[in-house]
């Protein structure tokens, strides 16, 4: 696959010192792959994500998205972005599972405090705040943020499933989203 697309680029793979090893290794495989649209949804979905950030209290959903923003201005490499997936995730699972339920507990009660007015503020509909428990919503916005973390690895790309869907901002996409005509 990799050969295939990169051909398609017109680079030679066997020309030292541009070997197959050299694409990966370098990460400039994801500069010529990645399509421009697929960067802005990934900086679209991390916007979401800032949008809702008094939603993911886990230490590892908030490193995720901030190095997943690093990794999209080349400051991060694949290697470090994709490492940091696991925390993203173990976040997620952490909330699901609720391998600490003191902690969860406590997250649940910083977000109970938030006023409905900025809860409602952040999720579209506004008024699912009414329709879902506060455990709930902290577990749906941590996957969200695994998902926006991890979306240049998804396959296929595009719209995320619709349980993230309350977490995807209207006004955002004309900040991030350009489309070419």
């Amino acid at each position: 696959m990799l050969r295939y697309v990169l051909q398609q680029q017109g680079i030679k793979l066997d020309s030292p010192p541009y070997g197959v090893e050299f694409w990966m290794k370098s990460g400039l495989f994801w500069d010529v792959v990645l399509d421009p649209f697929d960067t802005q949804l990934h900086h679209f979905y991390l916007a979401c994500c800032r949008k809702i950030w008094k939603l993911l209290p886990a230490p590892g959903s908030q490193e995720g998205v901030e190095m997943a923003e690093q990794w999209l201005r080349g400051h991060v490499t694949n290697l470090e972005l994709n490492a940091c997936n696991w925390d993203v995730e173990g976040a997620a699972f952490s909330i699901d599972y609720q391998t600490s339920t003191e902690e969860l507990e406590q997250w649940i009660a910083n977000v109970e405090l938030i006023p409905k007015l900025e809860l409602r503020s952040v999720l579209n509909p506004p008024d699912l705040i009414d329709a879902c428990s506060t455990y709930a919503l902290l577990k749906r916005a941590a996957y969200f943020a695994s998902f926006a973390t991890m979306y240049p690895a998804m396959s296929p790309k595009g719209i995320p499933p619709e349980e993230y869907h309350l977490f995807l901002s209207p006004e955002l996409p004309r900040k991030r989203v350009q489309y070419v005509v």
